[in-house]
C-alpha cells in the first residue's frame, strides 16, 4: 500500500490547519499577547467565551505562527472522546502502529507522552470534550508542552484561563468594513449604518461575519440588512444575523444547510453530501462555496477530499427547524443509510479507498453511537463487518481501537428503567437585593437560546469564487444555484411555476417548519401541504420581567461608580428575576457574570452561593457537564468555608449531573458523600431523597442488591414523613431491582403496590409507568394474559396523555405478544395498523406488520378460527382500563 499522511498529522503550514484563516486579524491584540506569553512558557491555556465570540479564529491566528516551528501544530477537533480515543488519535497523527494497533491503548500513555515530548507540537483541543479527559491527557501526556483548549465556559483545570469577550464597537465596525471590502472613505451616513448594524448584532464576530456575507451576496447596504433583522427582544446578535441570512438563501441552499445540519456532527465531505442529496459533486462544491462565503460553514481538505463543517451555531439553528417539522428523524435515517452505502463503496483494498474511509471515520463512529442508542444494532454490526472486510484498512490506518468500540456497541443491549428527578425543581439559593432604580435600555441582553462554540470570519474569496458571486442575479438566484432534490427532506422538488398546484409539495423553508421564534414582521405565510395537519403555532417568547429595566439602570450606575459588590448583588438579583420568569438560560448568563465579579472580589461566600445556584440551574436545563463543573468547584469552596449544608446540596447536584451523563459510578460516589453530610446534620428529608437517587445510580451500575438496601432505607423514612408519592416511587424502584435479579414474582408485587399508590395520589405518569413495568414483568414471569391486560391499560393512559411515543411502544409490545397466538392474529393486525398510522416510517413497526401478515397467511392455510374483532383500538384499551376500577 502506498505511503500516506493521516489527516490528523501535525500541520507545518497555515493552509494545512483544519480551520480557515482570516485574511486580516482585527482586535484581540492584548489577548493574543497574553495567550502567547503562556504558550511561550510551555503552559496550557484555556480560551473560553460564548458562542460566536471568535475562539477558533484566535486559536487559528496563534497556530499559524506555530506551523513554522519544527513541531508544527497538532490540531485535534474532538467529539467527546475518551482517553483511549485521544491516545490513538495521537498515534495516528505520528503513524505509530504500537499505539494504534491496540484494542486497549491506555497502556501506551508513556509512549504517547514520549512521542509528543520528542516532536514538541502546539496542541489545540477544539470541539467538545470532557474536562476530566482533557485534564488527564494534558497532565499525563502533554506536560511541559504548549496547549490551547477552546471551550464555551470557564472550566477548572491545570491551565491558565483567558476569557474572550465580544469586540469593541470600533473593532466590530472595522471587521464588517474589512469583510465587505469597504475600508475606504465612507460617508457619515454609511458609517452610522455600519455602527447601528454591529450594535444590533452585539458586536459578535460570528454575527458580523454572517451579516457581511449576506450583504455581499445579496448586494445590500448595511441599512438594508439591518432592516431584515427579526424584531425579537432578548435574542442575541448571532441568532438575529443567522435568521436573516438563512431567510435570504434560496430553497436549494436552505435545504443544503438543513441536510448538513442533520448529520451527526454537522460535517461531511463533498462526496458524502453528493451521495446524500443526489446532486453532482460539482453542484455541491459550488453551493457549499456560497455557504462558506456567507460565514455559515468552514472548508478545508482531508487527503484529496474537500471537507465541510457547519459553524456549530448554524447546526444548533438547523436541528430545531428539522425537529419542529418532524424531518430530523427521517433525515437522520437517510444519513445513516448513506454512510453505510459510502463505507461499502470504499471497502476495497486500495490506497484511494482507504483515504475515503478515513475521511469519514468521525461520521461513521458517530453513526454507530447514534444507532446503538436508538437500538439499531444491525447498522452497527453492518458497519463493523464492512470495516473488517476492507482489506487491511483497520490495521494500516490505525483504527483498531475504533473497530473494537464498534464491536462492543454491536454486542450491547440496553434496558430502560425508571429514573426520577425530584417532584419539585431543585431550590436555588437566592438572596434578595433591595433596589428601586430604573432600567438601562443599553445594557446587553443575555442570549435567548444556548448557542455552542465559536466563530470564524470568512476568508477572502478566490478569483473564481468572486466570479460566482458576481454572476448571482440580484432578484432571483434560483436558476444559478445547483438544484438539490428535496426528497432527501421528504419533500418534492420545488418549482416556482407550480407552487400553486395542489399536487406539488412546498419546499422545506423556515415558514413551513414553525419553531423559529423570530418571524415577527415577516411577509411569508406558511405553505400548506396536502393531507398534513397544520403546524402548531410557535409558543410566544416569554416576555422579560418589567423589574429587569430598573435593575439594568442600577447595574450601569454601579459600573460607573466602580462598585463591584453592588454589581455582583444586582447581577444575582437579575438572575433571580429571570428564573422567576422561567427564563433559565438567560438567568445562567446573569449568574455567570455575578460569579466572575465575586471571584475578582475574592468573596468566597458570594462565589459559593453563585456556584450552588449555577450548578442547580445548569442541571435543571440539562447542561449536565456544566453542572458537574460548577458543583465540583462549589464542593471545594464549601469545604474551605466549612459550609456543610451547601456542601451536601452541591454533592447531591453533582450526583444528579453524573447520573444524567451516564457516569453511574461517579454518581454513586457523590451521593454517598452527600448522604454522609445529610446524616451528619440529621436531615432526614434530604437523607431520604439522596437514598432514592442513590438507588437508581446503583441499579445503573448493575448493583441491584445495593439499590434494594438503599431503597428499603428510603422507604422507611418516606413512611415516617408520610410522603405517599415517594413511597410509590421507591416501591417501583424495588420492583425494577428485583426484576434485574430475575425474581419476577417479587417484582410484580412491588410494581403492583406502586401502581395503587400512583392511583391513590392521582399521578397518571407514574401509573402509566408501573402498568408498563407490570406488563414487562408479567411477560418474564410467563403470565402472558396478565401482560396483555397491563399493556392494554397502559395503552389507554398513553391515549389519554396523547403521547405518540408511548402509544407506539405499547402497541408494539401488544403485537409482539398477540402474534404468538394464532387465534388473536386479527387483533394483532388491528394494533399493527394503528401503530403504522401513528408512525408510517418506523422500521420496527413495518417489520412487525409484515410478520403479522405472514402469520395470518399461515394460520389461514391451517384453518385457524380468529377471535372476533370489534370496536376501535382505543375501545380495546379503555375496556381493559375499566377493570382497574372494578
Amino acid at each position: 500500500m502506498a505511503d500516506f499522511t493521516p489527516h490528523e498529522a501535525p500541520a507545518h503550514e497555515a493552509q494545512a490547519l483544519p480551520v480557515m484563516q482570516p485574511s486580516k486579524h482585527i482586535g484581540r491584540d492584548r489577548v493574543l499577547a497574553k495567550v502567547y506569553e503562556h504558550l511561550r512558557d510551555n503552559m496550557p491555556v484555556l480560551i473560553h467565551g460564548p458562542a460566536g465570540v471568535g475562539k477558533t479564529t484566535l486559536a487559528g491566528v496563534l497556530a499559524s505562527a506555530y506551523t513554522d516551528l519544527p513541531g508544527g501544530v497538532l490540531w485535534l477537533h474532538l467529539h467527546n472522546p475518551d482517553l483511549g480515543e485521544l491516545l490513538v488519535t495521537v498515534g495516528r497523527a505520528y503513524d505509530i502502529p504500537e499505539i494504534t494497533n491496540r484494542e486497549n491503548p491506555l497502556a501506551m500513555v508513556g509512549a504517547v507522552a514520549n512521542t509528543l515530548t520528542a516532536h514538541k507540537p502546539l496542541l489545540v483541543l477544539d470541539g467538545s470534550f470532557e474536562p476530566g479527559v482533557a485534564q488527564e491527557f494534558i497532565t499525563r501526556c502533554a506536560d511541559g508542552l504548549p496547549v490551547l483548549l477552546l471551550a464555551d465556559e470557564q472550566i477548572v483545570g491545570p491551565w491558565a484561563a483567558v476569557a474572550l469577550t465580544r469586540l469593541e464597537p470600533q473593532q466590530a465596525a472595522a471587521l464588517f468594513k474589512h469583510l465587505t471590502a469597504a475600508e475606504g472613505p465612507e460617508s457619515e451616513e454609511t458609517d452610522a449604518d455600519v455602527d447601528n448594524l454591529v450594535a444590533a448584532l452585539d458586536s459578535s464576530p460570528f454575527a458580523i461575519t454572517v451579516a457581511a456575507g449576506a450583504v455581499i451576496s445579496t448586494k445590500q447596504q448595511p441599512a438594508d440588512f439591518l432592516a431584515t433583522l427579526p424584531r425579537q427582544p432578548g435574542v442575541a446578535g448571532p441568532l438575529l444575523a443567522l435568521t436573516a441570512s438563512f431567510r435570504s438563501l434560496n430553497s436549494a441552499l436552505q435545504g443544503l444547510v438543513l441536510m448538513l445540519g442533520a448529520t451527526f456532527h454537522g460535517e461531511a465531505s463533498n462526496e458524502l453530501l453528493s451521495l446524500m442529496s443526489g446532486a453532482p459533486p460539482e453542484g455541491i462544491r459550488q453551493a457549499m462555496l456560497l455557504l462558506v462565503q456567507r460565514g455559515l460553514a468552514q472548508r478545508f481538505q482531508r487527503y484529496n477530499s474537500t471537507y465541510y463543517r457547519l459553524h456549530p451555531i448554524v447546526q444548533a439553528f438547523a436541528q430545531p427547524l428539522l425537529r419542529g417539522s418532524n424531518k430530523l428523524d427521517s433525515l437522520r435515517a437517510k444519513v445513516r443509510d448513506t454512510l453505510l452505502q459510502y463505507a461499502g463503496a470504499h471497502s476495497e483494498a486500495s490506497a484511494s479507498a482507504y483515504n475515503q474511509l478515513a475521511v469519514e471515520m468521525d461520521s461513521l463512529m458517530a453513526l454507530a453511537r447514534w444507532a446503538a442508542e436508538d437500538g439499531d444494532l444491525e447498522s452497527v454490526r453492518q458497519l463493523a463487518v464492512t470495516l473488517t472486510q476492507a482489506g487491511d484498512f483497520v490495521h494500516e490506518r490505525g483504527y483498531v481501537y475504533e473497530l473494537a468500540t464498534l464491536q462492543k456497541l454491536a454486542a450491547s443491549s440496553t434496558s430502560a428503567f425508571p429514573a426520577y428527578a425530584s417532584n419539585e425543581p431543585t431550590p436555588l439559593p437566592y438572596e434578595a437585593v433591595d433596589d428601586e432604580e430604573e432600567a438601562d435600555e443599553d445594557e446587553p441582553v443575555p442570549v435567548a437560546v444556548p448557542l455552542p462554540l465559536d466563530t470564524l470570519p470568512a476568508d477572502e474569496a478566490d478569483d473564481d469564487e468572486d466570479d460566482l458571486l458576481d454572476e448571482e442575479d440580484e432578484d432571483d438566484g434560483d436558476d444559478f444555484y445547483p438544484t438539490l432534490p428535496y426528497d432527501l427532506l421528504g419533500e418534492d422538488a420545488y418549482d416556482d411555476e407550480d407552487e400553486d398546484e395542489d399536487d406539488e409539495l412546498a419546499p422545506l423553508t423556515p415558514s413551513s417548519m414553525a419553531p423559529l421564534p423570530l418571524d415577527a414582521g415577516a411577509d411569508e405565510t406558511p405553505n400548506e401541504v396536502e393531507n398534513e395537519e397544520p403546524e402548531p403555532e410557535p409558543e410566544p417568547e416569554t416576555p422579560e420581567p418589567p423589574e429587569m429595566a430598573r435593575l439594568r439602570i442600577s447595574l450601569s450606575q454601579a459600573k460607573q461608580q466602580g462598585n463591584q459588590h453592588r454589581q455582583a448583588e444586582l447581577l444575582s438579583q437579575m438572575g433571580q428575576t429571570l428564573v422567576a420568569a422561567d427564563m433559565e438560560n438567560e438567568a445562567i448568563a446573569s449568574f455567570s457574570e455575578a460569579l466572575a465579579v465575586y471571584e475578582e472580589l475574592e468573596d468566597r461566600g458570594g462565589v459559593l452561593r453563585t456556584l450552588e445556584t449555577l450548578a442547580a440551574l445548569t442541571a435543571r436545563t440539562d447542561n449536565s457537564q456544566a453542572a458537574v463543573l460548577h458543583a465540583t468547584r462549589g464542593v471545594q469552596v464549601a469545604e474551605q468555608t466549612g459550609d456543610v449544608a451547601r456542601k451536601m446540596h452541591l454533592l447531591s447536584i453533582l450526583g444528579d449531573a453524573r447520573q444524567q451523563l451516564g457516569e453511574a459510578e461517579q454518581a454513586i460516589g457523590a451521593y454517598n458523600l452527600a448522604l454522609d453530610s445529610a446524616r451528619e446534620q440529621q436531615n432526614a428529608d434530604e437523607e431520604a431523597q439522596i437514598l432514592l437517587r442513590l438507588g437508581y445510580a446503583q441499579l445503573d451500575d448493575s448493583r441491584a442488591q445495593a439499590a434494594i438496601a438503599s431503597w428499603e432505607a428510603a422507604l422507611t423514612l418516606f413512611k415516617e414523613q408520610n410522603k405517599r408519592d415517594l413511597e410509590g416511587r421507591v416501591l417501583g424502584g424495588l420492583g425494577t431491582a428485583y426484576g434485574e435479579l430475575g425474581r419476577w414474582t417479587e417484582a410484580i408485587a412491588f410494581h403492583t403496590a406502586a401502581l395503587f399508590i400512583a392511583r391513590e395520589v392521582s399521578d397518571r405518569d407514574e401509573e402509566a409507568l408501573q402498568l408498563s413495568n407490570l406488563g414487562y414483568a408479567s411477560v418474564q414471569a410467563q403470565q402472558l394474559g396478565q401482560a396483555v391486560l397491563r399493556y392494554r391499560q397502559a395503552l389507554h393512559l398513553a391515549y389519554q396523555a396523547n403521547s405518540r411515543e408511548n402509544i407506539i411502544s405499547m402497541l408494539t409490545d401488544l403485537v409482539n405478544l398477540l402474534v404468538e397466538s394464532p387465534r388473536h392474529l386479527r387483533i394483532a393486525e388491528l394494533l399493527a395498523d394503528e401503530a403504522q398510522r401513528h408512525d408510517p416510517s418506523d422500521r420496527n413497526v413495518k417489520r412487525l406488520k409484515e410478520r403479522v401478515e405472514d402469520e395470518i397467511q399461515a394460520a389461514a392455510d391451517n384453518g385457524v378460527q380468529w377471535t372476533p374483532v370489534s370496536g376501535s383500538v382505543q375501545d380495546y384499551a379503555a375496556n381493559a382500563y375499566q377493570l382497574l376500577d372494578g
